[in-house]
């Protein structure tokens, strides 16, 4: 029987979030929703809380993997839904993430990708910033602003353009999505879907910022000129960025030092 959602999870010592994030997709599933692990052959309590949880994992794959894109990949092979959605070992669901999404998929199937919004929480829990726009090509050919954790991907997507290149490590899914440039249909919903970790390696990298210039370059999605020059501007704000964090915290440590000297 084919499901209507296939959830796809890819793990590498994850125990630290795995359990909070385990429970926030099975409170939420029925019989039309599997899940799949994808374990990188941990070597912490991952594989323990995966064995807790078995009886409502669809599938586990436990065994070396390339990375995050390799893991999907694998995940993407086994599974058998009409929409494919991939999480993150440290996101969570909010509540009614799963039921929302299948009503817009009652409303409307013809989408390529439907996606909401995300927020990003510290590991306290405490809400950062929110991220999700609706999509517009001009802006998204010039950076990813589509949340991707708790997004569903037509299956057509995959058997159209391929699987993710595993030459990526952290901006395939940003590659994968702009493969079909302004052809890519999508739909956008304006409520939040899920919480994301902040600080993965994808935030505040200047790797990352290589690799979504290398995506751009490979699906040529505007002259070149264009792409490096919104390369090199993104370099510097990250720099720019990277010092005044730098410069605020020698502020806060001379404040610090200036109140311990006065008691």
């Amino acid at each position: 029987m084919q499901k209507i959602i296939s959830i796809i999870i890819a793990t590498y010592n994850s125990e630290r979030t795995l359990e909070k994030c385990l429970h926030s997709i099975i409170d939420q599933k029925d019989k039309s929703i599997e899940i799949i692990v994808v374990d990188n052959s941990s070597t912490d309590k991952t594989k323990d809380i995966l064995q807790f949880f078995r009886k409502d994992i669809d599938h586990l794959i436990s065994e070396l993997d390339d990375g995050i894109y390799d893991a999907w990949n694998k995940g993407i092979r086994i599974s058998t839904g009409k929409w494919i959605m991939f999480v993150g070992s440290d996101d969570e669901f909010r509540n009614d993430c799963i039921s929302d999404l299948k009503k817009q998929i009652t409303i409307d199937s013809n989408f390529d990708y439907i996606c909401g919004k995300i927020m990003f929480v510290n590991n306290k829990g405490h809400e950062l910033k929110q991220f999700g726009q609706p999509f517009n090509w001009k802006q998204f050919r010039t950076l990813m602003n589509l949340a991707h954790v708790s997004s569903l991907h037509n299956r057509k997507l995959f058997e159209k353009y391929g699987y993710y290149d595993t030459t990526f490590r952290i901006c395939g899914d940003y590659e994968f999505l702009l493969r079909p440039k302004d052809k890519l249909k999508v739909k956008f919903i304006n409520k939040f879907f899920a919480n994301m970790l902040i600080g993965g390696v994808s935030y505040n990298s200047f790797y990352g910022l290589k690799e979504t210039r290398n995506a751009k370059l490979k699906n040529k999605v505007n002259f070149k000129i264009f792409i490096f020059f919104d390369y090199y501007f993104s370099v510097f704000k990250l720099i720019l960025n990277k010092i005044k964090l730098k410069l605020s915290f020698i502020k806060n440590n001379n404040l610090n030092r200036k109140f311990d000297n006065s008691i």
